[in-house]
């Protein structure tokens, strides 16, 4: 996929209003529930139902641009930066105000006026996203980073962003209760809809040029004189300030908000538009790199650019540990399915994107077999269980695990199985199952050369032995040597009785007893008649 169009989100902790506004309608009516409540800091109430006639801005859009909402999953949390700093300057009279940021109240009607130069919006600091209960409907104020500008310069945001309007974000939290900087990307429903006139993506002036939007992938989207956005991030921020084109509406420094932040590409005359564009682990849309989005000229060579840094944002590391895994950046690609790697030798003569994976780590895992003793039997088959759940619902080298992530596969002596490509930092537990209980019988394991183990003890009864646990490594192959060994007790084919031994050995004893007692009596009678 592209990297994906940023469209729906907003900077803003205000609760967004819905508006009827005749260019350009809310697509369906927005909550009114309450926001949860927050003494500080200060945040917009949640939208309500109030109504306003005032004229939109002058906005002309490219036809194929789409309205509507969009639900998205709630990705990874970021990292925290610095705080952003939002403008605290109203707009001018002759531009959309703000309503009270505490009311969430209509503002002043537009009067319809060219857009000025485009205005872009500070970007808030990134931070882990909070675990809160999902609430209300707010106030999203949308920004486009104007071309050369540095995303993480904090001290003009109306001379690094352009405002791009404003509309909603339903199902997330307050912004009241959320730190500044507070990363919801992909969190929540969000409106195209404009919120009280402030209509989506107007046209923009740029050294002396007008750009109308066109939506990504549009048949517009590459043509002169339009402009298209990508997707940075949607945070929390301090306000939200007007833009360098002094289009949205500014709200105080003091009360949290919903900003969306993307990059913009202007289709200019001998000027192109360079970004670099990620996909994190476990996603599958790309993320631009807003620090690193350039204006070239035409013709300028690719052993310029800058490449992007790691930690610079913060979330771009050179690995990534994600659900046991972890994951390395695989470089850059000049195509968005990642088959053709950039070179950077030759010279950029139209708009460039370029496109970064993260692949996971690699190892392998290596289990043998072999049996000892005098009653082993070279022909027997065993089996064994592995376990782990990274690898549910996966074949490994043929080797299918379920959907709890267990597999078995069955060994003679002298045989082995590797399973190949299996990711680097995940554990696989080893357990020899359906063992037949023999009299003299033990089991151990060795993995990587290290020490045997023993995993069965000799006379145990169990069917299974202790579990082997094997981690695996990148770059290299885990070893494990499993090993039976089984005595046999000699058989002499004789069942001895003991019944009639101790019925025969009771009969001696008392006939022992009765002589004894006769000789004694004998003896007494010869001595009275000597006498």
């Amino acid at each position: 996929m592209a990297v994906p169009d940023a469209r729906v989100f907003a900077d803003e902790g205000e609760v967004a209003v819905p508006m009827e506004v005749a260019s350009s309608p809310m697509s369906e009516e927005v909550d009114a529930s309450a926001p949860e409540e927050a003494v500080e800091p200060a945040s917009e109430e949640a939208v309500g139902s109030t109504t306003s006639d005032g004229a939109a801005p002058s906005v002309t859009p490219d036809s194929s641009a789409t309205a509507g909402a969009t639900t998205m999953d709630v990705p990874a949390a970021g990292t925290d930066r610095s705080d952003q700093a939002q403008s605290k300057d109203a707009p001018s009279t002759d531009t959309p105000s703000a309503a009270s940021d505490e009311t969430g109240g209509a503002g002043e009607e537009p009067d319809g006026t060219e857009p000025q130069d485009l205005v872009l919006v500070t970007n808030v600091s990134a931070a882990s996203i909070a675990e809160r209960p999902a609430s209300g409907t707010y106030r999203l104020y949308w920004y486009a980073l104007i071309p050369g500008a540095d995303s993480e310069s904090y001290e003009n945001p109306d001379g690094t962003w352009f405002g791009l309007g404003v509309s909603t974000i339903s199902g997330v939290s307050n912004p009241a209760g959320l730190a500044i900087g507070t990363d919801i990307s992909g969190a929540g429903t969000i409106s195209y809809s404009a919120w009280n006139g402030y209509a989506l993506f107007p046209d923009l002036t740029w050294d002396g040029a007008t750009y109308k939007y066109a939506e990504a992938g549009s048949a517009n989207a590459s043509k002169q004189g339009y402009y298209t956005i990508s997707h940075m991030r949607t945070r929390v921020a301090n306000g939200a300030n007007a833009g360098n084109n002094n289009y949205n509406p500014v709200v105080a420094h003091s009360t949290h908000t919903y900003h969306i932040d993307n990059t913009i590409v202007l289709n200019e005359k001998n000027f192109y538009t360079v970004q670099f564009a990620v996909r994190y682990p476990g996603e599958t849309d790309f993320s631009s790199l807003g620090e690193y989005a350039k204006r070239v000229e035409h013709g300028a060579a690719e052993s310029s650019l800058t490449k992007p840094s790691y930690n610079t944002p913060d979330e771009f590391r050179e690995t990534i540990a994600k659900d046991g895994v972890t994951y390395r950046f695989d470089g850059w690609y000049t195509d968005e399915t990642c088959t053709t790697k950039a070179t950077f030798t030759g010279s950029i003569t139209a708009n460039t994107i370029y496109y970064g994976r993260y692949v996971p780590e690699l190892g392998n895992l290596t289990i043998s077999k072999t049996v000892s003793g005098s009653a082993a039997n070279v022909n027997d088959t065993f089996t064994f269980e592995l376990s782990c759940v990274s690898l549910a619902n996966k074949s490994i080298s043929g080797v299918a695990f379920n959907a709890s992530g267990v597999a078995t596969v069955t060994l003679k002596h002298g045989q082995s199985v590797t399973l190949q490509n299996l990711p680097a930092g995940i554990t696989v537990d080893i357990r020899e199952v359906n063992l037949r209980v023999q009299a003299k019988t033990s089991a151990t394991a060795r993995v990587d050369g290290g020490a045997q183990t023993t995993i069965k003890s000799e006379g145990s009864t169990s069917t299974s032995t202790d579990k082997v646990q094997a981690a695996i490594t990148e770059g290299k192959t885990t070893m494990v040597e499993v090993n039976n060994a089984a005595e046999a007790v000699p058989d002499t084919g004789v069942t001895v009785n003991t019944t009639p031994m101790v019925g025969l050995l009771a009969t001696s004893v008392m006939g022992g007893v009765a002589l004894a007692a006769e000789t004694v009596r004998r003896r007494c009678r010869d001595e009275e008649e000597g006498l």
